[in-house]
């Protein structure tokens, strides 16, 4: 049950969506996956960067949004910044445009990890990792 996360301290951010839930959340429920991928974040890292929890958690539901829904705590309230990423149950081996649950769920989630990796970006622009500046004067 996503309401009652057996993580006990992810409950709290987790009420907070169930109490007035949105018409996107009430069709995802009935396809939810059992399986997540929870992540921790870092606090003064991600505050050092100049991301916020919403900043991060759309840009995750951007890369696959048909497929997962990212939920995630409070920046403000919250003593652990939590992501949890729950997958969308497809069973339909037809369907292409989505990942398919019925690969079994460690499958799904190692294929979403990975795709996590590597397409997130969050600031900058793909492809360059370090950037050197220098001043030289004119005159």
């Amino acid at each position: 049950d996503m309401q009652q996360s057996v993580i006990e301290k992810d409950r709290g951010f987790l009420e907070d969506y169930f109490d007035f839930p949105d018409q996107e959340l009430i069709d995802f429920m009935p396809h939810m996956s059992p399986w997540m991928i929870r992540m921790e974040l870092n606090r003064v890292k991600k505050e050092k960067k100049g991301f916020t929890m919403v900043q991060i958690a759309d840009k995750v539901n951007e890369i696959m949004k048909d497929d997962i829904k990212c939920f995630f705590s409070n920046d403000n309230a919250a003593d652990n910044l939590v992501l949890q990423i729950r997958m969308i149950a497809y069973g339909d081996e037809d369907d292409t445009d989505h990942m398919q649950y019925n690969d079994g769920g460690d499958k799904l989630c190692e294929r979403l990890a990975e795709k996590l990796r590597n397409e997130v970006v969050l600031g900058g622009i793909k492809g360059i990792d370090k950037v050197f500046m220098n001043h030289e004067d004119q005159g």
